[in-house]
């Protein structure tokens, strides 16, 4: 279960909501599209992610498996 505060930092560091453009789910990756590269947070993406943010173009990825 993801928690409320898991939810929050996750926005925060993605530059809240206003910044994202689409989210799709594959396995345990989330990819996101954002409109702004400056507004993310790079640590607080990182210390959410088990396995790695990798970043590419406009689109975050975060891994969510081991």
């Amino acid at each position: 279960m993801v928690d409320e505060e898991f939810i929050s930092s996750m926005l925060h560091g993605l530059g809240e909501l206003a910044n994202i453009n689409s989210v799709s789910v594959d396995n345990g990756r989330v990819k996101f599209s954002v409109k702004d590269l400056d507004l993310l947070v790079a640590d607080e993406l990182k210390a959410l992610s088990t396995s790695g943010v990798f970043i590419t173009g406009n689109n975050v990825k975060l891994l969510f498996y081991n």
